[in-house]
């Protein structure tokens, strides 16, 4: 294990951890002997069950070293860098960007007690010169509607839920260090793409592969597809698990002809940028015709006083599934289901746009920022009963 070094110091809202150079101990005559291989498994992270229960994947020590060394290297990391970690370390996404990746370079951990408020996080930032932000959308839109200071911190990320495009551009205006969006799964330890630090960035793509991953867009039978065309993402390299605790027939299911499949739809443009439409299962099938969600959420995010929005699907019997909408709305600004039908006439098909729009005072999200959309569903069919 690590020893941590004499140079931590305690904050009232925050953990500032120097690295010094490992110290390891026998406890027993035989430790000394023992050696891990690569293959053995280290961590089982359980996914975060947005669409089922949730399911424990099984992380080697090479799957994670392989994605540490990786973002490392995408990243540039240095000595230097002291990473801000905001979310509990059981995460994936920090387990291998806030603590592996400033274990690897030699930098410091700045541990936050928590999310909220957003002018906490900015003031723990500021006091412990924080480099690097890997955060979730909630946080950037909640930084987004500050004035934020002037920062040291020279890379922001956003992972473990897809970011609107409007919260994205809305901090970017604001935010010298702009926000670098990426993409990931527990399965892959978790990071598979990201926008590049240097050179154009594309708003709306979760970025390139990482060093030493493979992502491919394939049809249903595994075949490829062209760039443009919406298949599966799938995804190849020493990052992906070995398989998930105790479900065989998951694993199977999951982990096919050496890719794993992510069950997120999205394409790769003639730039080589790779795009999540969305998720497979959230997909709806309206008059024939495939709708994804996150295309009204992301014009919903655009309409002036919507705060959140999360869509899902309601079964008509003559015409199938049809979207159905959950709105947050601002404080002070009116729920109207006609502004915001007003409002998506001119930008979507007639098709696309929700036959229902549900007010709430928030949407139930996992620890980690996803939109529970089971719970959505289970409360609309409550409402339909």
């Amino acid at each position: 294990m690590p020893h941590w070094g004499s140079a931590t110091s305690w904050w009232d809202k925050g953990l500032a951890l120097e690295l010094s150079p490992p110290k390891v101990q026998a406890k027993h005559a035989n430790d000394a002997d023992y050696s891990a291989q690569a293959d053995d498994l280290a961590v089982l992270i359980y996914t975060s069950g947005t669409t089922g229960q949730p399911k424990g994947a099984m992380l080697s020590h090479e799957n994670l070293l392989h994605n540490t060394a990786s973002c490392a290297a995408t990243m540039e990391t240095t000595p230097e860098d002291r990473v801000a970690v905001v979310l509990p370390l059981f995460h994936s996404f920090m387990l291998t960007v806030g603590v592996l990746l400033p274990l690897q370079s030699g930098g410091s951990i700045v541990l936050l007690e928590s999310l909220h408020p957003a002018k906490q996080v900015i003031q723990e930032i500021s006091r412990h010169q924080a480099t690097i932000l890997p955060a979730i959308p909630p946080l950037y839109r909640a930084l987004a509607s500050m004035q934020l200071p002037s920062l040291s911190l020279r890379l922001c990320i956003s992972g473990a839920a897809p970011l609107p495009v409007e919260i994205l551009n809305r901090f970017n205006r604001i935010s010298p260090a702009p926000i670098i969006e990426s993409y990931g799964l527990s399965e892959a330890s978790p990071v598979v793409t990201l926008n590049p630090i240097h050179g154009p960035t594309k708003a709306g793509s979760i970025g390139i592969p990482i060093k030493e991953v493979e992502v491919a867009i394939m049809d249903t039978e595994g075949n490829p597809l062209p760039d443009g065309e919406v298949g599966e993402l799938r995804v190849r390299g020493k990052n992906v698990m070995k398989g998930y605790w105790q479900r065989p027939q998951a694993t199977r299911s999951t982990l096919q002809d050496g890719w794993l499949r992510t069950g997120d739809m999205g394409h790769r443009d003639a730039d080589g940028f790779l795009f999540v439409t969305d998720r497979q299962k959230d997909m709806l099938l309206v008059n024939g015709i495939n709708v994804y969600p996150r295309e009204i959420e992301e014009h919903l995010y655009q309409c002036e006083g919507v705060k959140e929005a999360s869509v899902i699907g309601t079964t008509d019997t003559r015409k199938g599934e049809q979207p159905v909408a959950f709105v947050v709305m601002e404080e002070g600004y009116a729920a109207e289901s006609l502004a915001l039908t007003t409002y998506l006439k001119p930008r979507l098909a007639a098709y696309k746009i929700p036959r229902q729009f549900h007010f709430v005072d928030q949407l139930p999200r996992t620890a980690t920022g996803k939109v529970k959309k089971t719970l959505l569903r289970e409360q609309l069919a409550s409402v339909s009963e």
